[in-house]
C-alpha cells in the first residue's frame, strides 16, 4: 500500500494475518492464534482431522510446532 504525503511516497506495511491452517481461521496476532489453538474448538477440529487421517492410513499431525 502506498500513500503520499507532502509529495513523498510513503510505503505503509499493512498487517498481515495468521492463520489456523487446520480451522481455517484468521487471527489478527500471534495471540490471539495461541488462543485459538488453546480452544476447544480448535482441540476438537484436530481430533476430527486426525481421526479422518488414521481412517485412511496418513501419518499427518496437526496443532502447535
Amino acid at each position: 500500500m502506498m500513500e503520499v504525503y507532502e509529495g513523498k511516497k510513503i510505503v505503509v506495511n499493512e498487517p498481515q494475518m495468521l492463520w489456523c491452517k487446520e480451522c481455517n481461521v484468521p487471527c489478527i496476532d500471534a495471540n490471539s492464534l495461541s488462543q485459538h489453538r488453546a480452544g476447544k474448538k480448535h482441540a476438537a477440529k484436530v481430533q476430527a482431522l486426525q481421526a479422518q487421517n488414521s481412517a485412511f492410513g496418513a501419518r499427518v499431525t496437526y496443532g502447535p510446532r
